[in-house]
């Protein structure tokens, strides 16, 4: 799979547009995190195509439009930025078209647009497929995501937002796949570093009331795979003995993942409701978003 190579990729490209376009940040300091930007596109696109391009530049589009925030197109460097941007990914692309001449259009046109606009790959998925996948992919945050994207649509006129920036990149890329009508689990991969950095900004100034919500739903949330877990194994039936008992091996991951949700939001509970609001109660709940996607990952 190439999805978490292009999330990483993709990654870079956000988090130096973000250091790139704040502010503060000094000419020569814009101008080496906008060509590392550009390098990040340039692999994105070597890692799974067009995407690594249309993605960040489609974002860019609607923020500068909800931001009206015309002068961001001045801060790119540009012409600097596409010389690094070819540099880096066009050799492969005419190394490979030289020796198979039917690459360029089986993979600009079969493996993107048609992939993208047309059925007959069996990997469709109904419109709230990756929604699906959101919620256990964000869950120990649940309780604090729909406050951290509420915070995002707060304006800053005259100055760079890059809450909304964060916003537009995980709203965009997560309708932009669920359009599409080949569905993978890892396409939404990136949506997730955008959304644990709306998440932190949220968490800097969460008052005492939220802490505790989003701690309490945590254990709610453990304590119902620990009980409903055993339950829904016991019931689960597959199309093959062999299938029913890799099904079955499941059980295990998903019982500690539950633990650890538990576990992880007691030790939140704990610590909001003696409102130590330092680094102990990011530390912890860090660690036990880190434990249970590990969990998960098996």
């Amino acid at each position: 799979s190439l999805d978490m190579g292009l999330s990483g990729m993709m990654t870079i490209v956000l988090m130096s547009l973000l250091i790139a376009q704040r502010d503060e940040a000094a000419p020569a300091e814009r101008r080496n995190w906008m060509l590392l930007c550009w390098a990040g596109m340039a692999l994105a696109v070597l890692a799974k195509g067009l995407i690594g391009v249309v993605l960040p530049g489609a974002v860019l589009v609607l923020y500068s439009l909800c931001a009206r925030d015309w002068r961001i197109w001045t801060r790119l460097h540009l012409v600097k930025g596409l010389l690094v941007f070819f540099a880096i990914a066009t050799p492969w692309f005419v190394l490979v078209a030289l020796r198979n001449p039917e690459q360029p259009h089986f993979f600009f046109i079969h493996e993107h647009f048609q992939r993208f606009l047309m059925k007959g790959h069996k990997r469709e998925g109904a419109w709230y497929y990756f929604l699906v996948l959101l919620i256990p992919g964000i869950l120990p945050w649940i309780g604090v995501l729909p406050q951290s994207l509420a915070a995002a649509f707060k304006r800053q006129d005259g100055a760079f937002q890059p809450r909304l920036m964060l916003l537009i990149w995980t709203v965009f890329i997560f309708f932009f796949f669920s359009y599409s009508t080949s569905k993978l689990p890892g396409y939404i991969v990136p949506i997730f570093p955008a959304l644990a950095l709306l998440v932190a900004l949220f968490l800097e100034s969460a008052s005492r009331r939220q802490r505790l919500f989003a701690a309490g739903l945590l254990c709610a949330l453990g304590a119902a795979i620990l009980i409903g877990a055993p339950i829904g194994f016991s019931h689960a039936s597959g199309r093959s003995p062999d299938e029913l008992t890799a099904l079955k091996g499941y059980q295990p991951w998903v019982m500690a993942a539950g633990f650890f949700a538990l576990a992880g939001g007691a030790l939140a509970l704990l610590h909001a409701r003696q409102l130590r609001r330092d680094m102990t109660v990011l530390t912890i709940a860090g660690a036990g978003f880190l434990a249970t996607h590990c969990i998960l990952a098996g």
